[in-house]
């Protein structure tokens, strides 16, 4: 019996065996999952009245349909949702209860301060529940995003909660429609705290790792990237990449081209300075040729960094005559400023 079809008009628990049940209740869990993109639709709204009246998923799927709903804890429809449910003694959810009974609008703060309480309980709950059922829209996959940085904003003596959320952020940098929001956690947390160096270096070969495995072809994704590891180098104690990251990184398309992109936005020059070191310490001249197709409109602080990091290691590539050809009068002054 599909769940939707004539038959399920005469559908009763109390008929049912406890393997007819199980197949059931997993058909619901999923067609929840698949509706939870699209509860601002009234066509959606009709079937989850359907759902109610006859498979009474307010009480049985209780924590689904209100998991599939909480992207929209600012809307009327999360109201009416959390009303369906007896939430006055749930282990998740009893403190929804005074907002459905008195009918009163949710604000972000107390959604924050929910999912963060108990070491992220209801948030570790809500992103696994996400990605187990493979839900899919805009407002979830923004939502998770908005998430996991507020949680990762929180008390910082609360290492629970920082290892409780650190998984998530591991799995969401596998998963296509989360990636960005991922990559953004990431970003957020190494602005905010120290990290080991072993912590350091596992989220920069995750994220050029994700890169890899990723459609490199999408600009904004491989822009994001880089970005983060910008963050990353600016923020934390970074000496150089390994050669895996460093072929993966120059073997992108087009990366000469999102690197200038990344400098014209920001001051890209420490992840530049990372670069350089990494390939001179390689000593590899095809990346070496690579790294200069970056180098466009280089500013007076890019220059430094690169000269002194030629300078320290006795280095003289073509690099010096493009830093020259930059601004010459600027090369010039460099120089003088490092040799004295």
């Amino acid at each position: 019996m599909s769940i939707l079809s004539k038959d399920s008009l005469n559908f009763y628990r109390g008929t049912k065996t406890k393997e007819e049940l199980k197949g059931v209740d997993a058909d619901l869990e999923r067609l929840l999952a698949l509706l939870a993109p699209h509860w601002l639709s009234t066509s959606a709204h009709k079937i989850l009245e359907y759902l109610v009246r006859i498979y009474e998923v307010h009480a049985h799927q209780k924590h689904s349909l209100i998991m599939s709903f909480l992207a929209y804890f600012n809307n009327t429809y999360f109201l009416k949702a959390i009303q369906l449910a007896n939430l006055k003694e749930d282990e998740l959810f009893s403190w929804l209860e005074p907002f459905a009974y008195q009918g009163a609008p949710i604000d972000k703060k107390t959604i924050i301060w929910a999912f963060s309480r108990n070491h992220g309980v209801i948030f570790s709950k809500y992103a696994t529940w996400l990605m187990d059922s493979s839900v899919d829209g805009e407002h979830h996959q923004k939502f998770l995003g908005v998430m996991m940085i507020e949680m990762l904003r929180q008390d910082s003596s609360d290492q629970v909660l920082m290892f409780n959320v650190l998984p998530i952020v591991s799995k969401c940098m596998k998963l296509d429609n989360l990636k960005q929001s991922g990559m953004l956690a990431i970003a957020q947390l190494v602005a905010k705290r120290a990290l080991s160096k072993e912590y350091t270096y596992a989220f920069i070969k995750q994220i050029i790792q994700t890169l890899k495995h990723s459609d490199i072809s999408e600009d904004s994704l491989k822009l994001r990237g880089l970005q983060v590891l910008l963050v990353i180098v600016q923020n934390q104690s970074v000496d150089k990449f390994e050669k895996a990251e460093m072929d993966c990184i120059m073997q992108m398309p087009r990366v000469a081209k999102a690197v200038i992109k990344l400098s014209e936005k920001f001051d890209a020059s420490e992840l530049l300075r990372i670069f350089a070191r990494s390939i001179i310490l390689l000593d590899d001249s095809k990346m070496m040729a690579g790294f200069e197709k970056m180098l466009k409109d280089v500013n007076l602080k890019t220059m430094y960094l690169l000269l002194k990091e030629m300078i320290e290691h006795e280095i003289n590539t073509p690099l010096l005559e493009i830093l020259k050809a930059a601004d010459i009068e600027a090369f010039n002054k460099t120089v003088l400023s490092l040799i004295n």
